[in-house]
């Protein structure tokens, strides 16, 4: 079995990558539902007060 141990580098670029991954879907996410609530509320008829 040949198991070769990664660098502490290597490890904090993966982390590094996983966090930007992550945070990019985060705001993806936040911007996709801002546009479905905009779009929500222009299709919904306006009711008078």
């Amino acid at each position: 079995m040949n198991h070769q141990s990664s660098s502490p580098l290597a490890h904090l670029a993966a982390f590094a990558m996983t966090f930007v991954a992550g945070m990019a879907a985060s705001a993806a996410l936040g911007a996709y539902t801002r546009y479905v609530r905009r779009q929500a509320a222009r299709a919904a008829p306006h009711r008078p007060d």
